[in-house]
């Protein structure tokens, strides 16, 4: 199920993206986000991006 090709010379382009936010007080929440995406449609090369903040509410 999990061994599969992702990328089989097909134009599927697909995206990840997971965040995960931590409410601290009533205005002030940490995150944490991960994304992977495809470079381009027409290869399997694939990229990572990582983003940490938070946010602030006034």
């Amino acid at each position: 199920m999990f061994n599969q090709n992702l990328f089989d010379k097909k134009r599927n382009d697909y995206q990840h993206e997971i965040e995960a936010t931590y409410k601290l007080t009533k205005t002030f929440s940490p995150y944490i986000a991960v994304k992977n995406e495809s470079v381009s449609s027409k290869t399997d090369q694939r990229q990572t991006e990582f983003d940490v903040g938070f946010t602030l509410k006034i």
